[in-house]
């Protein structure tokens, strides 16, 4: 102990010794196994272990230096060397929690400046340890305004020095601590600005939970050794569901270090939805071409009936969640509570009763059940916080039932006033306040007699973990489980003969039915045992959804949800996963090819993700029956292990006068009557779960009607002979489980004239005929631009109010508007799209919003503008009051960009945004090394996954070879190698088409389509979308303002 604390007090620097210490401290040995002896003893008596070097000698003089700590005069220099190593630990903590890399590892990255003495073990363990007390002292209390975190803390918990890795006894280092706390608020804050909130809150009389999730500006998250697109898809998970409209495509970017991806969020500050499972926690997960590769739990989401849920009066009056504790410390005398049920209250609650379990209360409360426990609700005036429940999480475990999974037991943060004395797990005490107990079981934790907190939680060991060898063939899948801690392991799953040894499991299937998963048994006994669902690997690719392998592989785009692929490469064998557009139009069909890098491990594809992409290969073809055929194969081979065909229908009309003959269907002369649906062409009979509606096209106001089946004839058959003269849609209602192919029947008596001169798209509509008049609803189109009074704007509410669900590519009104890029403009305006409608646009009808002239925005906002004003007037209101905000066209059909939104919609740049725009144009020509420029051109280079297509290459080459000025010569200069042209070029010719400086078509190939123009462009700007929008976006500015 002399030794220790005179390190602590005395050592400024240099080498130590024992000589250092004798002379300080007056100590003599006869030799050193003499000074050893001691030492064992004393180290024995304090119950404190040896330290050991990377070969296993024992430490001596480095285990008491450890347990000095940090030497108080080197902490208190001016020139103290530490600083360099606790910040960079503050900056790194977050990300060591999240990908389970050893905060110690981080450390040992700094320590090489320090002195050599500082390099052992033992030290960079303290300095870990420093760095996550001062991290966790961040989390608890809000320090970030705080000018001195040290006296702040002293009276906020007066023991919260007690707790630190090293004394802090006297106020010699205060300083320095001050410093490091303050660091640790900013990296708190920097971490929270990043995170997304959440908050629950009820409404009375329906009584259901609704959540409010709050967006970042941008988040981030760590990744590791990334080779994959950087075009994510993100979704708000509620178990393993995914929720309705609650996610979106991310354009990220690399983070500075190169660890991490970066990308922004929409504009809306929160999203809202009501929670349908409340006893499963919430997630956002972030998936790359449809492969998970991140996600993140949302810490007290999950509400178990057996809690109760707290509920104070936020500032906008609502009843916002903020306790589902056993012991509650309310400020607010006024608060409602839902009691699980069996709790009855004590006789002297000031309660009024809502329903069966709500309760609104003013003042304190307790509730008993019959077993023994209690609820409480204190009201006191200083709440110090309340108590949580903390720990670090095990992400690539999942649990069976939904429950977070810890990893190493949790810690409980309560308030400084409150200790705690014991726990109980199942009702049984533990002797151990943090007991190495696994499985998943039920703990509450207690002070003295009252329950703070009961939770059911699931918990591994810190060092657990598992490893595969993929079945292949006959040879059986075999699972190696691996910890240190005694803990009772086995498995299960359908269809499998397993055969345990220890912790070792051979899994071999039986016939060729291989389940997706099987459920691993983990914990301290069986009875307990937490189940882990484990991807099981078998060498190929399969089709899964919850109820197991799938069998049939043709799929509907509207189908996706709930079903994934899992595709399993061994170490040496890489694949190839192919998306190729089959509709029988294209001499060379359109393709997409993704390799599979061999890691040998299960890959997992969850189908919906993929959803935008197969919607854009759709709409390359003409055909509403155009498939797309996803296959996955070894690389060299062109046998596929799986064929997966995929459509947007999974079912079609047959009408009276057809029938099925070599594959396809014939017609007779005789009338159509009437029509069945079927799921396939050879099928026998109708489907009868088929939910049939109709439409007039020519007057979509009307709304859908849904079709009954006919009275005259039998069979499941349909017929619109009793029906209004005219052009009718007949389609699939929205909640129909068959989607079939819609199709026009037209019953009137006699041929259809369209009049001379008429401005109706509703007459358009009418009269449109793909052969005979293609042009009728074009012609009206092109009136309707500039023109927001136009009446066939009526049309088009009409379609987005009634018949939203169908394929925008149903109706030829959208198609039509879809090449009309002025008359598209102002629809963005006029009809309120917003971006989820925009994209719907871009993936359906094969728009590129890039390629919207700026020019036309330009005549959409001035004719827009007049219109909205007269409307506001004419509803009594001043149009003052309510001028149009920018808001009116969503940011992600110009380039997601905040300037030039705002460019586009007030017709010019303010100084500080032109000092922006001017300072990125340099950026962009001079490409310093550690420029943003740069950062994504290196990382596009680098990436062995992504083959830069050069499609476009040719016509860009030829297009940049016309154009003279120093302009164009550093755009040249860009391009340092031969196939990276279409990727560094094809975002400034993009910024010439907005800017009218060029044309699509002047770099279009031939022999391309329309839409398979539009793909080419897409392969390349899915590249980065992040880099080419800043690209495009900066220069259209700079070309705008020349």
């Amino acid at each position: 102990m002399a030794v220790s604390e005179t390190y602590r007090r005395q050592y400024s620097g240099g080498e130590w010794n024992w000589a250092f210490f004798d002379n300080a401290t007056g100590t003599r040995f006869d030799n050193e196994q003499q000074r050893y002896k001691h030492l064992k003893t004393g180290l024995k008596y304090w119950k404190r272990q040896w330290k050991h070097d990377n070969v296993g000698n024992t430490r001596y003089l480095g285990t008491l230096i450890a347990e000095g700590g940090l030497p108080l005069k080197m902490l208190a220099a001016d020139n103290n060397a530490f600083h360099d190593v606790i910040d960079y630990g503050l900056k790194k903590y977050r990300e060591s929690v999240e990908t389970f890399r050893p905060l110690e590892e981080y450390i040992t990255e700094r320590v090489y400046r320090l002195a050599q003495v500082f390099h052992d073990a033992a030290a960079v363990v303290l300095f870990a340890n420093t760095v996550k007390a001062l991290s966790e002292l961040a989390e608890r209390f809000d320090l970030k305004n705080e000018l001195n975190p040290v006296e702040y803390l002293d009276k906020a918990d007066s023991g919260w020095r007690g707790h630190f890795p090293f004394a802090l006894d006297g106020n010699q280092v205060d300083a320095v601590i001050n410093r490091w706390l303050g660091n640790a608020a900013d990296e708190r804050q920097k971490v929270a600005r990043q995170e997304f909130s959440c908050r629950h809150y009820v409404k009375e009389r329906n009584w259901c939970l609704h959540t409010k999730i709050g967006l970042p500006e941008k988040f981030s998250f760590p990744v590791q050794d990334y080779q994959g697109k950087t075009v994510l898809q993100w979704q708000i998970f509620e178990g393993e569901t995914p929720v309705a409209q609650m996610g979106a495509t991310a354009f990220a970017s690399f983070s500075d270090t190169g660890n991490g991806l970066v990308f922004k969020l929409p504009q809306e500050k929160q999203i809202v939805f009501v929670r349908k499972q409340p006893g499963l926690p919430l997630s956002i997960r972030v998936f790359s071409g449809g492969r998970l590769i991140y996600t993140k739990l949302f810490e007290d989401t999950v509400f178990d009936e057996d809690a109760p849920l707290v509920f104070c009066l936020g500032q906008d009056q609502c009843w916002q969640l903020f306790s589902t504790n056993e012991y509650t410390r309310s400020k607010d005398e006024n608060f409602l509570i839902r009691l699980p049920f069996g709790f009855k209250l004590s006789e002297n609650a000031k309660v009024t009763r809502l329903q069966e379990q709500w309760f609104k209360c003013s003042g304190s409360l307790a509730a008993r059940h019959e077993d023994g426990r209690e609820i409480i609700v204190a009201i006191c005036a200083d709440t110090k916080g309340q108590t949580s429940l903390r720990g670090r999480l095990f992400y690539r475990y999942q649990n069976t039932d939904g429950l977070p999974v810890y990893r190493g037991f949790p810690t409980l943060q309560m308030p400084p006033d409150l200790s705690l004395t014991h726990i109980k797990i199942n009702g049984k005490a533990q002797s151990n306040i943090c007991p190495n107990y696994y499985g998943t079981f039920q703990v509450a934790f207690y002070s003295d007699k009252i329950c703070l907190l009961r939770r059911r939680i699931t918990v591994l060991p810190e060092d657990f973990s598992h490893t595969w060898q993929a079945a292949s063939g006959k040879h059986p899948a075999i699972l190696n489980v691996d910890t240190s801690e005694n803990v009772s392991v086995a498995a299960f799953a359908d269809h499998l003969n397993i055969i345990q040894i220890h912790s070792r499991f051979t899994c071999q299937a039986e016939g060729s039915n291989y389940p997706s998963h099987i459920i691993l048994a983990v914990g301290s006994n069986s009875t307990q045992a937490a189940r882990l669902k484990l991807p099981l690997p078998f060498d190929g690719a399969y089709l899964y959804d919850e109820n197991g392998r799938i069998d049939d592989c043709r799929l509907n785009i509207n189908q996706l949800s709930g079903k994934w692929l899992m595709v399993y490469s061994s170490s040496s064998t890489s694949m190839e996963l192919v998306f190729k557009l089959s509709d029988n139009t294209y001499s060379c069909p359109i393709s997409i090819t993704e390799r599979l890098p061999a890691g040998g491990s299960v890959q997992q594809f969850f189908l919906d993700q993929w959803k935008p992409q197969l919607l854009q290969l759709l709409s390359c073809s003409s055909s509403q029956d155009a498939k797309v055929e996803i296959t996955v194969h070894r690389m060299g081979s062109d046998k596929p292990l799986i064929r997966l065909v995929l459509s947007r229908y999974n079912g079609l009309i047959v009408w009276n006068n057809q029938f099925h003959r070599f594959g396809g269907l014939e017609e007779t002369d005789a009338l159509r009557e009437s029509f069945v649906i079927k799921k396939q062409v050879a099928n026998e009979y109708a489907s009868p779960e088929a939910v049939v509606s109709i439409m007039r096209l020519d007057a979509p106001e009307k709304g859908a009607q849904r079709l009954p089946e006919s009275t005259e004839f039998v069979g499941g058959r349909y017929s619109l002979m009793s029906y209004d003269a005219g052009l009718w849609l007949i389609y699939p209602a929205s909640e129909s489980p068959v989607q079939f192919h819609p199709a026009i029947f037209d019953n009137s008596g006699e041929e259809f004239t369209e009049p001379s001169e008429h401005h109706s798209l509703h007459t358009a509509a009418r009269a449109f005929h793909p052969i005979h008049n293609p042009e009728a609803i074009s012609h009206i189109i092109t009136e309707m631009a500039g023109n927001p009074e136009h009446a066939g704007w009526w049309y088009f509410e009409s379609l987005k109010q009634h018949f939203s669900h169908l394929p925008l590519s149903v109706f030829e009104t959208w198609k039509a508007l879809a090449q009309q890029p002025k008359t598209l403009a102002l629809a963005v305006l006029r009809l309120g799209l917003d971006g989820v409608f925009c994209e719907r646009i871009r993936n359906e009808l094969a728009v590129v919003w890039e390629w919207l002239a700026i020019q036309d925005w330009f005549a959409a906002v001035d004719a827009y503008r007049p219109y909205s004003r007269a409307k506001i007037a004419a509803a009594g209101l001043n149009p003052d009051d309510a001028p149009l905000t920018k808001n009116c066209i969503p940011q992600n059909v110009l380039c997601h960009d905040e300037i030039l939104h705002c460019y586009v919609f007030r017709g010019f740049l303010s100084e500080m945004e032109m000092m922006v725009v001017e300072g990125t144009i340099w950026e962009i020509f001079h490409k310093q090394h550690d420029s943003r420029y740069n950062r994504h051109y290196n990382a596009l280079r680098q990436n062995e996954n992504l083959r830069i297509p050069e499609t476009l290459s040719d016509g860009l080459q030829q297009w940049l070879d016309k154009q003279q000025g120093s302009f164009f010569d550093q755009v040249r200069r860009l391009s340092k190698i031969h196939f990276d042209r279409a990727a560094v070029w094809l975002p400034v010719f993009t910024a010439c088409v907005k800017t009218g400086k060029a044309r699509p078509n002047d770099i279009r190939p031939s022999e391309m389509t329309t839409a398979q123009f539009a793909d080419a462009f897409y392969r390349i700007y899915a590249l980065d979308a992040e880099w080419f929008d800043y690209v495009c976006a900066t220069l259209s500015c700079h070309l705008m303002s020349e």
